[in-house]
């Protein structure tokens, strides 16, 4: 069976449904994100994610906050918000 992700690369989903999916589960820094994306399958530029992540955000459906990292420096950490959550909801359940 193909898992959310899977269904991503298959179908040609937009890069803003795919960042918002690999939010869904806690929050991430951008790092994270682009090699997660690229180990499934979803090759995005690292300005592509940052551009997709400010848009999201805009739409409310991200928020970052500064965390610090392991080592001692400030990452900045993205994460679905309400509507984030509610609008992944309803992609998923129309896949």
């Amino acid at each position: 069976m193909a898992t959310a992700t899977d269904r991503i690369h298959t179908t040609g989903q937009s890069a803003d449904l795919a960042l918002l999916r690999l939010l869904r589960d806690r929050p991430h820094p951008t790092e994270y994100l682009a090699t997660a994306a690229k180990t499934r399958g979803i090759f995005l530029y690292d300005v592509t994610i940052v551009e997709v992540l400010g848009r999201l955000m805009a739409e409310g459906l991200v928020e970052s906050e500064w965390v610090r990292g392991g080592n001692g420096l400030p990452q900045r950490h993205y994460r679905l918000t309400p509507a984030g959550e509610d609008r992944l909801r309803r992609v998923d359940v129309g896949s």
